[in-house]
């Protein structure tokens, strides 16, 4: 079954350090590598139904990004993370291209992946809901207080259904993975150990 990460910074072009290292040591667990899909969004994302050529309005001092294939500017990164986007990963926007350039063809442009503009709140939907459908889990870590696209990630969470494990704190403690699973597999709440680290299965309605 899939196992979803949601990590500070999840949205931005580079990771906590906690946030790799927690996915390093997931990734290289046997048994998880074995039964268990991982998911970790924390990778180079370019694609948001957001994003468009041309300035956002209420945005306009917003600095644009550069294009992987042309000269043109991106605008709309500004508001990618933000949870008062109309966006909860029910657009359907598997090409944020094709809806600003009716010139774009996902086909010739980037066949090989035609899910590489996808909007990553889309994306990132979908995940989940394989998640709950198989059985999985959304792993949410929280280094202090949540970041904005992590804000974003557990509403969409809350609206699937699927169940939420998260970890809480400010260094990861050698037996994590142990700990994580015995909280997936068994259902039984981790209080705190040595004063930095706090893990339960969390219950929406506390929220």
């Amino acid at each position: 079954p899939p196992l979803v990460l949601s990590v500070r910074f999840s949205l931005s072009r580079s990771a906590s350090n906690m946030a790799n290292d927690l996915f390093l040591r997931l990734k290289h667990h046997e048994h998880l590598a074995r039964h268990m899909y991982i998911h970790h969004p924390n990778v180079l994302r370019k694609g948001f139904c957001g994003l468009m050529y041309k300035p956002v309005p209420k945005h306009m001092d917003e600095v644009p990004e550069d294009d992987d294939v042309s000269d043109r500017k991106i605008y709309g990164w500004s508001r990618n993370d933000d949870p008062s986007w109309q966006c909860s990963g029910l657009c359907k926007v598997t090409c944020w291209k094709k809806i600003r350039d009716t010139k774009h063809d996902c086909k010739r442009d980037h066949g090989s992946d035609l899910l590489k503009y996808g909007c990553w709140r889309f994306l990132y939907r979908r995940h989940l809901q394989r998640a709950k459908d198989m059985d999985g889990c959304m792993v949410q870590l929280q280094e202090g207080d949540l970041g904005r696209g992590q804000q974003v990630e557990l509403e969409m969470a809350r609206d699937v259904g699927v169940k939420v494990v998260v970890v809480r704190c400010t260094t990861l403690p050698v037996d994590v993975v142990s700990d994580l699973l015995s909280v997936i597999h068994d259902g039984k709440d981790i209080g705190s150990k040595d004063g930095a680290f706090h893990m339960y299965r969390h219950l929406f309605e506390e929220m």
